[in-house]
């Protein structure tokens, strides 16, 4: 099977991602079903967005001001991919917002797996 990630998300992520489409083949009586959730693509934006490195950061303690390189590209990243951050997480953001603002968004969702 071809992987569509370049970076493959965790097994954890993986076989949520597989329960849920058995649950629901079960629950529907279908051969196909779509009603689930897609862990595995919300890992990935996560991931693409820098989050990890952003949370190891504040967990060694590191002040983040908003100026910090890695802050600029996670917001200018998500104001470019607006529209994809709320198909898939479910998050506006407004372009007008600052870097932190954006960050704190984030962080309040709370749906890391890593």
């Amino acid at each position: 099977m071809i992987s569509l990630f370049r970076v493959a998300p965790p097994s954890v992520v993986v076989e949520r991602d597989k329960s849920e489409r058995v649950a629901c083949r079960r629950r529907h009586r279908l051969s196909i079903c779509t009603d689930w959730s897609n862990h595995s693509t919300s890992w990935l934006m996560r991931h693409r967005l820098g989050l990890r490195a952003v949370l190891m950061d504040l967990m060694a303690g590191v002040e983040i001001k908003g100026d910090e390189a890695m802050i600029q590209v996670l917001a200018d990243f998500s104001k470019r991919n607006a529209s994809h951050v709320k198909g898939i997480l479910n998050l506006t953001i407004p372009l007008d917002e600052s870097p932190v603002w954006i960050l704190g968004q984030y962080l309040w969702q709370r749906r890391f797996v890593y």
